[in-house]
């Protein structure tokens, strides 16, 4: 079967899945657009929301606050549109994923928008099976294996439920891949891109900082261009979070629940522990299983770190994103939903250790391969 073919047919599987969650999801709501947000009655006023937005008793879901902010994106107030965002600070640093909503919802109309948050993620997860089989030929792989990152539990959960990792995930992707093909400064932008999207996504920053490093002690010339590859979105990211940090009084990287991590290791595990215990056997048992699932793939992709052919970048992205794992608050381990999500650049990456492998490389040498044969 020839390569063109196989794409399309993985696009094709690609488009079926996210067809078939999105239906089940819509099935599964009495075909309400808006219960993909789950507004609930804590942040949001049924009074003062639009008349359109199912409002449910509780606390609700993320999506709300990206329903919130595709109505208004650059808003500076507190509440609007009869939601209260609960970490502003926090909440607008996501702003790529509700600006385009805004977008495609023709400037933020109320019912529009429910219908474009869905929308830009399930054309995204095609998306993501697209470029997916592209990284996997730079790796010597079938294109077959690009649908395994449509399949990353965090972008299904973002499906379902409004939030950004879908886009996320792509754009991480679309850095992934042009970084491999040596279109560095398209890569820069992407990554620029994921990081407004998902703040985590500044892992992959890191992991060329760390690249620069090495190559630069090892006297390789191209450390230079790696280290501005990690330079350029590290630099926007601190931008935004100043920017932000002006308008509410605090970087959302500082405040309280401005991030996912608390201070000690295992710490929030623990306490969601408890807190499993507490709501019974059903709640233990979820939550039980999705993450020892979870970390299990991570502890297996990290057995074979060592024999995988990813490229450096792509490895120490990995073992930063590992190190931040124990790390997660209990709020995050509690609800495996949020696990699930806070997962995903995580399992991008371990994906891509377990398919690395030593040749079959159909691209052009990256700069890290051209480092280590000793040419610039």
């Amino acid at each position: 079967m020839s390569g063109r073919r196989t794409v399309a047919l993985v696009v094709l599987s690609a488009a079926l899945l996210s067809s078939a969650v999105v239906t089940v999801r819509f099935a599964t709501s009495d075909w309400d657009a808006s219960m993909f947000v789950r507004a609930g009655n804590v942040y949001g006023d049924p009074a003062q929301t639009p008349k359109n937005l199912t409002v449910i008793h509780g606390i609700g879901y993320d999506g709300q606050f990206y329903y919130r902010l595709a109505l208004d994106p650059f808003s500076g107030q507190l509440k609007e549109f009869g939601i209260t965002l609960d970490k502003p600070g926090r909440r607008q640093q996501l702003i790529l994923y509700p600006l385009l909503a805004w977008i495609v919802g023709g400037g933020g109309n109320t019912a529009a928008v429910l219908w474009a948050l869905i929308m830009i993620n399930a054309v995204g997860l095609v998306l993501i099976a697209w470029i997916g089989t592209a990284l996997v030929r730079t790796m010597g792989r079938s294109p077959w294996w690009g649908l395994a990152f449509a399949v990353v539990p965090g972008a299904l959960v973002s499906l379902t439920h409004d939030t950004a990792e879908v886009l996320a995930i792509l754009l991480s992707l679309c850095f992934l891949t042009l970084f491999r093909r040596g279109r560095y400064p398209l890569a820069v932008v992407a990554l620029t891109a994921a990081v407004f999207a998902r703040e985590t996504t500044v892992v992959f920053a890191l992991g060329l900082l760390v690249t620069a490093y090495l190559l630069r002690r090892e006297g390789s010339p191209s450390w230079g261009t790696v280290l501005a590859c990690a330079l350029v979105p590290l630099a926007a990211y601190i931008a935004w979070q100043i920017f932000l940090g002006i308008r509410w009084e605090a970087a959302p990287v500082f405040s309280a629940g401005g991030h996912d991590l608390g201070p000690v290791p295992f710490y929030g595990l623990i306490r969601a522990a408890v807190k499993w215990v507490g709501r019974g056997a059903r709640v233990v048992t979820w939550n039980v299983i999705f993450s020892v699932a979870s970390l299990g793939f991570l502890v297996v992709a990290l057995r074979g770190l060592r024999r995988s052919a990813a490229l450096l970048h792509e490895r120490a992205a990995f073992v930063l994103a590992l190190i931040l794992v124990p790390f997660l608050r209990s709020d995050v381990w509690f609800n495996f939903t949020s696990f699930l999500r806070a997962m995903s650049e995580a399992m991008v990456l371990g994906l891509i250790v377990l398919l690395g492998r030593p040749a079959g490389l159909v691209s052009g040498p990256s700069i890290e391969a051209r480092a280590s044969e000793g040419r610039p």
